[in-house]
């Protein structure tokens, strides 16, 4: 019994032998001559294809095997080849539809697996008929010492023309066309991503700040006038004090004065000098042909800083046009940066003084010209501006 048992755990552990080396050593003479067969074929159309710069080529390499001591496979005895020491094998024992080509075969007198030798590459490659004899020597030499052929063995490349199909596919378009699309088509995502997203994601980032802006001046606004508010009301409040009589403002220009007791105060003098103050009645035109083509909140803007009846005389002037605009600007509320409003002051009262002529200027001199001064003086005005001309030409007979 213990015997038999010896026996069972001899055999497993040769068995386990067995199939450690046999992973060794899986691969089979024929499976070696397909790979290396696989392998030549893939480096043979590398090199045709840079030398015809297409894929309009065929190839197909054949490997010729030998044993080293050149004995052919039938001639090996396999009842001699042992599977372990003291175990041969017997025919019948291999398992039923395996090709004895695929069993690793050794060498009956080294007992090793025998190695590939290659007694002949035969090279078979089919071209396009319109390549030229100069391309095809070219693929030859280019093979032959790339690849390592060895002619005195035998090796041989066969190079046939054959008739290959004209007409490009879309398959074969799109092999050309695919390895020179990724830059173009980077540069396209980058311009989407740019253009769409990211302006999308500055311009919301833009407005929240301009609506943050406008919040928080308002909200100053407010602070401002709940403050005036309260100063008002505790000085009504003080003891002794009189009531106060607050009159209505003259307008958006004018000033609102404190009464106590129906008194009103001498004026001290204010430190803090009223914007556009320098705009009259005899300036008022030159003030229009100044800022009559600036945008409506520009003229809306030195108008709240001018008395009511200065203001209903210059939207007289403008156009019905232009003051619909400049009254819708005066609807908005809106709170004005004083940096902004001086540099127009500025610019405004740099300029009004030097404003020369205008047609009430021209029409007093023309007044006080003779009679036929004035029709030389009108009849060459007709020929370079009629409408001014017709208009003066009223005017004066209406006088």
């Amino acid at each position: 019994m213990k015997k038999v048992l010896y026996i069972s755990i001899i055999t497993s552990l040769i068995l386990f032998v067995i199939f450690y080396s046999s992973e060794v050593y899986s691969l089979t003479l024929t499976e070696e001559k397909i790979n290396l067969e696989k392998s030549l074929q893939s480096r043979c159309e590398e090199i045709i294809q840079k030398i015809l710069g297409n894929k309009n080529f065929i190839v197909l390499v054949n490997i010729e095997i030998k044993t080293p001591e050149q004995t052919p496979a039938n001639s090996i005895d396999l009842s001699q080849q042992q599977i372990y020491p003291g175990i041969y094998i017997r025919e019948e024992e291999y398992l039923p539809g395996l090709t004895y080509s695929y069993l690793p075969i050794t060498n009956p007198a080294t007992n090793l697996p025998m190695q590939l030798v290659i007694d002949k590459i035969i090279i078979n490659i089919g071209v396009d008929a319109t390549t030229t004899e100069e391309k095809i020597d070219r693929i030859k030499t280019a093979i032959n010492s790339l690849v390592g052929l060895n002619l005195a063995r035998g090796d041989v490349i066969n190079i046939s023309k054959i008739k290959f199909q004209t007409t490009p596919t879309w398959q074969m378009i799109l092999e050309q066309i695919l390895p020179h699309l990724h830059i173009p088509l980077i540069v396209l995502i980058l311009a989407i991503f740019l253009f769409g997203p990211v302006t999308f994601l500055f311009k919301t980032i833009v407005k929240a700040v301009q609506l943050r802006i406008e919040s928080d001046t308002r909200l100053r606004a407010t602070e401002k006038s709940e403050i005036s508010s309260q100063t008002q009301t505790q000085t009504s409040l003080l003891p002794g004090a009189e009531p106060l009589s607050l009159p209505a403002a003259t307008g958006p220009g004018g000033t609102m004065e404190l009464v106590i007791g129906g008194k009103r105060e001498e004026k001290k003098e204010d430190t803090s000098k009223k914007h556009f103050d320098f705009i009259n009645k005899n300036n008022l035109k030159s003030l229009f042909y100044l800022i009559k083509d600036e945008d409506p909140s520009v003229i809306a803007l030195v108008l709240s800083y001018l008395p009511l009846d200065l203001v209903g005389e210059f939207m007289s002037m403008l156009d019905n046009r232009t003051q619909a605009k400049v009254a819708l600007e005066f609807a908005s509320v809106k709170m004005p940066d004083p940096q902004e409003v001086k540099e127009i002051e500025e610019k405004i009262k740099s300029k009004i003084d030097y404003c020369i002529g205008g047609e009430d200027y021209f029409l007093s001199l023309l007044d006080r010209a003779d009679k036929e001064v004035q029709q030389d003086i009108l009849q060459t005005l007709s020929v370079q501006d009629p409408v001014l001309a017709e208009k003066l030409r009223q005017k004066i007979f209406l006088f």
